[in-house]
C-alpha cells in the first residue's frame, strides 16, 4: 500500500511492481441539478478526477446506483447512465460494470480504478511553504447548487454552475499538469454541496498531510 488513508488523499494507491501501481477511489451522492444527464456527467467527472489529482490515468469504472424505483421512472436512470457514460467515453474510461439497489433517495457514483508509476504519485503531502496554489477551475459551485436545492438559483446561474462542473473536468488534459515534475501536491475540488467547505477542508489536509511528511 503506497497511500491509504493518513494523507486523506483522493484516492488510495496500491503497488503492483516496481512500474505500476493501481488508484483506486469511489465518489457517491444525491443529486445536485435537476437534469439526469447532467447529474451523471457531474458525477463521473468528479471520480475520475480524483485519480486525475493522484497524477494517475483511470482505466475502468463501475457504476454505483440507489433508485428509488417505485417514485421515479427507468428512464431517469437510463439518462444519468447515458450521461456519465459521455464523461467516462470523453476520459477514455471503460465502463465494466456495476450494481444497483431500490431506496427511497437518488443516489449515484462510480468506482474508479487506474494505473500510475509509483515513482511519480502526487499525494496530499508534498506541499511545502511557499508552493504557489493553483486552482483548475472556479470554486465555491457548491454553495450554488446547494441554493438550486432551495429553488434560489436563476438560470443563467444554473447555466454557468454545469458547465463549470462538467464541461471539461473529465477530460485527460488535467493528468498533465499532476504530473509535472514542477506539481508539489494536488486535490480535486468538487463541485458537491461539500465543497463550500473546500478551502477549509481540503487546505487543512494538505497542510497535516505534509506536516506528518518524513
Amino acid at each position: 500500500m503506497l497511500v491509504a488513508t493518513d494523507t486523506v488523499d483522493d484516492a488510495g494507491v496500491y503497488r503492483i511492481d516496481d512500474r505500476t501501481a493501481l488508484v483506486v477511489t469511489v465518489d457517491f451522492f444525491t443529486p445536485i441539478v435537476d437534469d439526469a444527464g447532467d447529474f451523471g456527467r457531474i458525477a463521473a467527472a468528479n471520480a475520475v478526477s480524483d485519480v486525475y489529482a493522484m497524477g494517475g490515468r483511470p482505466l475502468v469504472a463501475v457504476n454505483i446506483a440507489c433508485f428509488p424505483d417505485d417514485q421515479l421512472p427507468p428512464s431517469v436512470l437510463a439518462d444519468i447512465l447515458l450521461g456519465s457514460r459521455e464523461k467516462l467515453d470523453e476520459a477514455g474510461v471503460a465502463v465494466i460494470g456495476g450494481h444497483s439497489v431500490s431506496d427511497r433517495e437518488l443516489k449515484f457514483g462510480l468506482a474508479v480504478t487506474g494505473t500510475i508509476d509509483p515513482s511519480r504519485i502526487v499525494t496530499n503531502a508534498g506541499a511545502v511553504e511557499g508552493n504557489v496554489l493553483v486552482l483548475t477551475k472556479p470554486i465555491g459551485t457548491g454553495v450554488l447548487t446547494t441554493a438550486l436545492k432551495s429553488e434560489a438559483l436563476d438560470d443563467e446561474l444554473l447555466a454557468g454552475v454545469t458547465a463549470t462542473r462538467f464541461s471539461t473536468s473529465a477530460h485527460p488534459k488535467p493528468s498533465a499538469h499532476t504530473r509535472s515534475p514542477s506539481t508539489a501536491t494536488a486535490t480535486e475540488a468538487p463541485g458537491t454541496p461539500r465543497s463550500s467547505m473546500w478551502a477549509r477542508t481540503r487546505l487543512r489536509a494538505l497542510s497535516t498531510a505534509a506536516d506528518q511528511r518524513p
